[in-house]
């Protein structure tokens, strides 16, 4: 979840500075394309993640980290607008599109006491370790300069580019030595503190030994699972 989190911050959190510094584009030629950045994600996650049914959460997370990687130069090379949008819509389909698998490959490999709170500690704990990621950016970026056009500028581009394909490939590696348990039946899990063993209910009972119970030496009456379904049903 850290290499998770940092793939898309270091892909989306500095990107509107680099389209106007390193590009040379308006705020609001900035915002367009930030727009369709997010556009392509939203696409990307539920393409993907739907996907991932059938062609296994692992693959589906290392196809689309191999794809993001390989569009990294369609991502910060272009110098129009439309190829610049291109390039975005589409990094971020496979940036996101890894992410829409997470949800339901995390639940999947939760323990099945922990559901709850397994998926969402787990990602608040890589978002805690990837939290630099902006800063680190744009500190390399402010330290090292490329020419655009006859000027330098600040290499946000360079920066976002090299450090998208460390993370994109260690991601890709990292998932593929993991495993998976895409099909879990989350229904046949037993809920904590389940035991087998018949309940006991202290004191005077109304049921009696001809139902389904039976008196105990403690005078106590242990209850089967079916008397215990219908006490809970009244």
């Amino acid at each position: 979840m850290a290499l998770f989190n940092f793939f898309s911050h270091t892909t989306q959190d500095s990107y509107p500075t680099f389209l106007i510094s390193g590009k040379g584009l308006t705020r609001a030629d900035s915002a367009r394309g930030s727009i369709y950045a997010k556009v392509g994600a939203v696409v990307g996650g539920t393409v993907i993640g739907y996907i991932s049914q059938s062609l296994g959460r692992r693959r589906a997370i290392v196809l689309a980290c191999v794809c993001a990687a390989a569009l990294i130069p369609a991502w910060i090379l272009p110098e129009s607008k439309a190829g610049l949008a291109a390039g975005s819509f589409f990094l971020q389909f496979m940036v996101q599109g890894a992410w829409g698998v997470i949800p339901i490959h995390l639940n999947e490999l939760s323990p099945p006491q922990f559901r709850a709170a397994f998926p969402g500690i787990s990602y608040q704990i890589g978002n805690a370790i990837s939290s630099p990621a902006a800063e680190i950016v744009t500190a390399i970026s402010e330290r090292k300069f490329v020419t655009f056009k006859g000027k330098k500028v600040e290499a946000f581009g360079p920066t976002m580019g090299i450090a998208t394909a460390i993370i994109a490939v260690s991601l890709a590696f990292w998932t593929a030595m993991g495993r998976e348990q895409r099909g879990s039946h989350f229904e046949a899990a037993r809920a904590a503190g389940y035991s087998d063993e018949p309940k006991a209910v202290a004191g005077p009972s109304r049921i009696t030994d001809a139902e389904d119970g039976h008196s105990n030496e403690k005078g106590s009456v242990e209850i089967t699972d079916d008397v215990t379904a219908r006490l809970e049903k009244a």
